[in-house]
């Protein structure tokens, strides 16, 4: 948590972050807690024991200028009276998925969490969590999530790729970004007329 001085003292960098609210979603056990840890630099490795999530956790990942609230959502069903209010002001979403799992859930989860909220696939990107080292080639994302390869949204994280996977989601925020700040302009250009 940041606080801002109302002093002469204030730190202008701090004062212009942009802030956006990113969501980690996918069924449960596939990583979305390790995905958002590796984000926000708490952890290199998966936990040994499996811990659910308990409706949601917000971990913060800060960038130069983007400081981004990363709500790891969890992916049991029982919690899903809570997604009305998690999906406030979203600017992206992170859709996670273990490569050894069918995926047939995740088309539930994107549904819930870009269709029905209007995300392009330029606000989307697919994780595909490798939890073996001898199941690191390269996997190609289900269905509809073509869409999301093509645009550079698709990322396949292992053990060793997370410093790559730390870089493509720095450039997936900066669409995320973008695309924020494009819906402000617009929203504010259509209040002027």
């Amino acid at each position: 948590v940041k606080y801002y001085s109302k002093g002469p003292e204030r730190d202008e960098s701090v004062m212009n972050t942009t802030r956006v609210k990113i969501t980690c979603v996918g069924p449960p056990r596939s990583g979305k807690s390790f995905i958002s840890n590796v984000l926000a630099e708490i952890c290199e490795a998966p936990s040994s024991r499996y811990r659910p999530t308990v409706g949601v956790r917000i971990v913060e990942v800060e960038r130069e200028k983007v400081t981004c609230e990363l709500w790891d959502v969890s992916g049991d069903q029982r919690y899903s009276s809570c997604w009305p209010a998690i999906q406030q002001g979203v600017s992206g979403a992170l859709f996670v998925y273990d490569a050894e799992v069918q995926t047939a859930d995740l088309e539930t989860w994107y549904h819930s969490f870009a269709t029905s909220l209007g995300l392009t696939p330029t606000q989307c990107m697919l994780v595909c969590n490798v939890k073996r080292p001898d199941m690191e080639r390269t996997p190609q994302p289900p269905g509809r999530f073509h869409a999301l390869k093509e645009c550079g949204n698709f990322c396949v994280v292992s053990g060793s790729t997370l410093a790559a996977f730390r870089e493509a989601f720095g450039a997936f925020l900066d669409k995320a970004v973008a695309s924020q700040e494009a819906k402000v302009r617009s929203e504010e250009e259509a209040l002027l007329k």
